[in-house]
């Protein structure tokens, strides 16, 4: 669980931080336990003694290897300086450390929740599945069109009422090859989330299941 903030708009509200990790060796059952237990042992360690992040954890379901972990902050500053003690984010961290690889981070502002709400509830974290659609605005949103318009507005209706995050990253885009914008959604079978078949989303859409059900 670690991030890189350079170049971060900064915003007081709170923040979802989603993270990429990778492991380091092929996926066995057992560094995949390894791994599991040392990110739920960062979580228990930001919750004593950082912010009670409440982090959640995802494999994609054709790509094993690869780990998303969704995670709330207070604000990017909290977040940031967090990183930024050496001391204190090693020691925190120190559990993942040889067994997962950081690929990338982002930040993604959620206005309108304060200090007593949790984020859970505002998520689809607790479905089933759940797809996660990064595109880059400029590049995509203009050669999907109204296909795409179509499929964002029935995502209430086919994923069942979960909650429905349609957000921007905070990091700063550097052109047309990097995702700006996302979708996270809730599914209740791997059939639904197969919707995306024939749209020009579907190489894109990324379907994860939470790996400690």
């Amino acid at each position: 669980m670690t991030s890189t903030s350079v170049g971060l708009k900064q915003s007081d509200h709170k923040i979802l931080e989603i993270t990429l990790l990778r492991h380091k060796e092929d996926r066995t059952t057992e560094n995949f336990k390894a791994a599991l237990e040392a990110l739920i042992k960062v979580r228990e360690n930001l919750a004593n003694s950082v912010y009670a992040t409440q982090s959640k954890f995802f494999s994609p379901i054709d790509n094993p290897s690869e780990i998303y972990i969704f995670g709330f902050w207070p604000s990017i500053a909290a977040h940031q300086d967090f990183l930024a003690n050496e001391e204190l984010s090693s020691r925190i961290l120190a559990p993942q450390e040889g067994l997962l690889d950081f690929v990338w981070g982002h930040h993604v502002e959620l206005p309108g929740l304060d200090d007593q709400t949790g984020f859970l509830e505002h998520l689809p974290l607790d479905a089933p599945l759940v797809g996660l659609l990064m595109y880059n605005n400029s590049r995509d949103y203009e050669s999907w069109g109204k296909s795409y318009a179509e499929y964002t507005n029935g995502l209430k209706l086919a994923t069942k009422g979960y909650p429905l995050l349609k957000g921007t990253f905070c990091e700063p885009n550097d052109g047309e090859s990097t995702p700006d914008d996302f979708v996270l959604s809730g599914w209740n079978a791997d059939d639904e989330a197969a919707s995306s078949e024939g749209t020009p989303w579907e190489k894109t859409l990324i379907i994860l299941k939470d790996l400690e059900k």
